[in-house]
């Protein structure tokens, strides 16, 4: 009829407020729009002006608390997993530090040349992205470890190493292995006591005993042959280990500051010296028990204080100059377990604090 009002008219009319004076505002869908744009809107710019600000609080707190990485090497016939007492001490010290027994020699390959357990090293620490970075990483290296992440400086030091600490290590090789070959055989002995199953005496259990500790490197048909050999004495174990294991050649070979390994191109010294010289501590200790390192001095360099000596070529008489070579030494045996576990040890309360750099 003439008064009456069409659906049209009615859904306009909801739409622009009713028709009173001042209620136009357009059509609601459009404001119901409009008006969730914009909380959108500011809802997404006060999210990331919150996100920002945290950030840049989480960053700066990382640039002052953060610690590097910290690697653990074990040396010749250990293993990674031996390493777990030293990690884990560093753990509870650094609670929020990545600290990781390196694998990179884990299965017998402590038994290769020098040479290619710093390249095996060198690997590891390159291909995971944890450690291979603008931070580098601090580093502890027991015994032969701590020898192969010296080379490692001299030759890369990439990813870099800052803070190194090394413990028992043949710095400066060995005069003899007989040392090592009693510390093999006691070892094989405590890993393999095999006397109550072969019922042999304790020269031929020692001797089995031992073979089994190097038939995973050397082979099945090599652990024969040393069983067979080493009935009577320890010479032909002195001859077989010398052609068998190319470290304990390598050891042996070489001068008293591994001219044979770091300083085989004079063309390199300059960037070997510059290596070196960028480290902010090196920290060398000795066992005054140690029972494995002949001359136990090895652990120290030997020539350390000789100022004619390599020593100074290579930018280690400036790190000892401005404070950043320690010579430590306490009264343990070689192993981990001494490191650990000996009263006489001073891991807890001078070697890890070496490690507490917050850069």
């Amino acid at each position: 009829g003439k008064g009456s009002i069409t659906v049209k008219q009615k859904i306009w009319r909801h739409s622009v407020g009713n028709g009173r004076p001042g209620r136009n505002r357009g059509p609601i869908g459009y404001i119901v729009a409009k008006d969730c744009h914009w909380r959108m809107l500011r809802g997404l710019i006060i999210f990331r002006y919150v996100m920002a600000i945290t950030m840049a609080i989480e960053q700066s707190a990382e640039s002052v608390s953060a610690h590097r990485p910290i690697v653990v090497l074990h040396g010749f016939g250990s293993s990674s997993d031996q390493m777990n007492p030293i990690v884990e001490s560093l753990r509870s010290a650094f609670p929020s530090t990545y600290v990781i027994a390196l694998t990179c020699l884990d299965n017998g390959k402590t038994v290769f040349s020098i040479d290619l357990q710093v390249e095996l090293l060198a690997q590891e620490l390159r291909n995971d992205p944890r450690l291979n970075t603008a931070r580098g990483v601090d580093f502890v290296g027991h015994s032969l470890g701590g020898l192969i992440g010296r080379i490692y400086v001299h030759r890369y030091n990439s990813p870099r190493i800052h803070r190194f600490i090394s413990i028992h290590s043949p710095q400066a090789g060995l005069h003899d292995i007989v040392r090592i070959e009693k510390y093999l055989v006691a070892t094989a002995e405590r890993r393999f006591p095999i006397e109550r199953v072969f019922g042999v005496g304790w020269d031929t259990m020692a001797w089995r005993a031992a073979s089994g500790a190097l038939t995973a490197v050397l082979g099945d048909q090599a652990s024969t042959t040393i069983l067979n050999q080493f009935q009577s004495h320890s010479a032909l174990t002195h001859q077989y280990l010398h052609q068998r294991v190319p470290v304990l050649n390598d050891l042996l070979a070489t001068s008293a500051f591994f001219q044979g390994f770091d300083h085989l191109d004079p063309a390199t010294r300059a960037r070997q010296r510059k290596n070196v010289e960028g480290l902010t501590l090196l920290c060398l200790v000795k066992g005054d028990d140690d029972e494995v390192l002949s001359p136990s001095n090895t652990a120290h360099l030997n020539s350390a204080h000789d100022p004619t000596s390599l020593f100074v070529q290579f930018g280690y008489k400036t790190l000892l100059d401005s404070g950043r070579l320690i010579f430590a030494n306490h009264l343990v045996g070689h192993s981990s377990n001494e490191l650990m576990n000996n009263p006489n040890s001073i891991w807890e309360s001078e070697l890890v604090p070496y490690l507490n750099d917050f850069e």
